[in-house]
């Protein structure tokens, strides 16, 4: 029996050390994997920085952001304009720096291989981001305004005129009475491309709000006894007849005279606003039946005829002292104009703005009389 058990258990000696062999091997792979690790993180990032462009850049592309666009949108779309080389780099130096929270929407000049980084300061600091200037000069009437805005804002002008249709849609003050005319502030405005032609009416009424709340109109129609609408339709008249800012606390004046004597203000600017042109009236045209023919008609025209600025805002909220009820401007090349309270003197004035017409050969003149 013993021998049969012997042969039973019996094998091939161990050889020394087998035991515990496979956690040598584990220990190996662990080291190689190590190794392929370390070295697929430094190719990635070799790849990674070869992916960035070097340098400014060259040629030129114009490059739009959305409104909302978060970063990785705007990455995105630097690298469809080839402006970077990939979404990542921009990515990879917006995270490095806060101030790409601040990117503004609208439309920027780029250049085509822009670094990242380059790309990114430039957008940052927004100095070449495209804009639209609008200027609105003193003086001009609603339609005026709108082509101007059309022109200048590289908007159509049907866009306007439909914004124009909708007051309410662009902030215009109660006391208008829903009607622009007179409200959108002469300025100069900067917008940026894709702005609607809403958005352009609102910033010119905001504009005359600012002024409004400056100049205290509310307030200082009140005292004069007028409504702002009133105050304003005063200021557009001051500022189409008056010859320099000097004349408009003038001509204001004349204009509270003569509605506090029951005068008609006999103003060729407004017939010419209700005849819808400019230039020299026939004696037919003081006839034309409207509310806004002051030969006709006793008062104050029912709107502005114009949009006035600062300055002839200000004459009409402090009319120069004086008791002239006519003024005529007897040289137009030079804007002179005087102001009487005699009729015989009007005529005088009307003879010397008529000599100096034939003189200049000028087709107008302003001048409230009669």
């Amino acid at each position: 029996m013993s021998q049969l058990g012997l042969g039973m258990t019996a094998g091939p000696p161990r050889a020394p050390g087998r035991r515990g062999g496979g956690g040598a091997v584990l220990l190996a792979l662990t080291v190689v994997i190590c190794v392929f690790a370390v070295l697929a993180l430094v190719v990635y990032h070799w790849l990674h920085q070869s992916q960035d462009y070097a340098g400014p850049g060259y040629s030129s592309v114009v490059v739009t952001v959305p409104s909302g666009a978060s970063t990785a949108d705007i990455a995105n779309i630097l690298q469809k304009n080839d402006v970077v080389r990939s979404a990542s780099t921009f990515l990879n130096a917006a995270a490095q720096n806060p101030s790409a929270q601040d990117i503004q929407p609208g439309e920027y000049g780029l250049k085509l291989h822009m670094s990242a980084a380059q790309a990114l300061d430039t957008l940052i600091a927004g100095t070449t981001r495209i804009s639209r200037r609008v200027v609105i000069p003193e003086g001009l009437r609603v339609a005026a305004t709108a082509k101007l805005i059309a022109a200048q804002g590289h908007v159509s002008l049907a866009s306007v005129d439909a914004a124009l249709a909708a007051p309410a849609s662009f902030g215009l003050p109660a006391y208008a009475h829903g009607n622009p005319e007179g409200y959108l502030f002469p300025a100069t405005y900067t917008f940026s491309p894709g702005t609607s032609a809403t958005a352009m009416l609102a910033a010119m009424v905001a504009r005359y709000e600012q002024s409004a709340g400056t100049q205290g109109i509310v307030a200082g129609a009140a005292r004069l006894g007028l409504s702002p609408e009133q105050l304003m339709t005063v200021a557009s008249i001051a500022q189409v007849e008056g010859g320099t800012p000097a004349d408009y606390p003038k001509i204001a004046r004349v204009i509270y005279n003569r509605l506090a004597a029951g005068m008609k203000l006999q103003l060729d600017s407004t017939v010419n606003y209700a005849l819808g042109n400019y230039g020299a009236l026939s004696y037919a045209d003081l006839t034309t039946p409207s509310p806004y023919n002051t030969y006709v008609v006793t008062g104050l025209p029912p709107t502005p005829i114009a949009s006035p600025g600062d300055a002839a805002i200000a004459g009409a909220l402090n009319p120069a002292a004086g008791n002239w009820l006519y003024y005529v401007t007897v040289n137009p090349a030079t804007g002179l104009t005087l102001y009487t309270s005699s009729y015989s003197q009007f005529l005088t004035f009307t003879q010397q703005l008529k000599a100096n017409q034939a003189a200049q050969a000028s087709p107008s003149a302003s001048s409230a009389g009669g």
